[in-house]
């Protein structure tokens, strides 16, 4: 029985590390915008909260470790930001997090 469990629990394992790399390759056929709200809104989904009208990322996703995440240069993902509150897409930072994401977004 325990060399059945061992195998089902390796089958389980990759089957979610499949998971991962097709989310992974999904993103590179998007364009540079769509790509970074979709990284966005998947990070939300994960580590985020629901307050309200927006989703909060945590206070340890700033800036820095946001444009690393979505391969960006601070400079970029900036101005990139700056276009997502415009456009709606981000509501403006407060005290808990720079980050919010408008729950319509979703």
């Amino acid at each position: 029985m325990a060399m059945q469990e061992g195998w089902l629990y390796l089958y389980l394992l990759n089957k979610e590390e499949k998971i991962k790399i097709q989310k992974s390759c999904s993103y590179l056929h998007l364009k540079g915008n769509h790509r970074s709200k979709k990284m966005l809104t998947e990070l939300a989904k994960d580590f985020g909260f629901f307050d309200g009208e927006a989703i909060i990322l945590p206070k340890c996703f700033g800036k820095k470790c946001v444009t690393n995440y979505l391969g960006l240069s601070f400079n970029t993902g900036k101005a990139l930001f700056e276009k997502f509150r415009r456009e709606g897409f981000l509501l403006p930072p407060n005290q808990e997090s720079a980050f919010r994401i408008h729950r319509d977004n979703l």
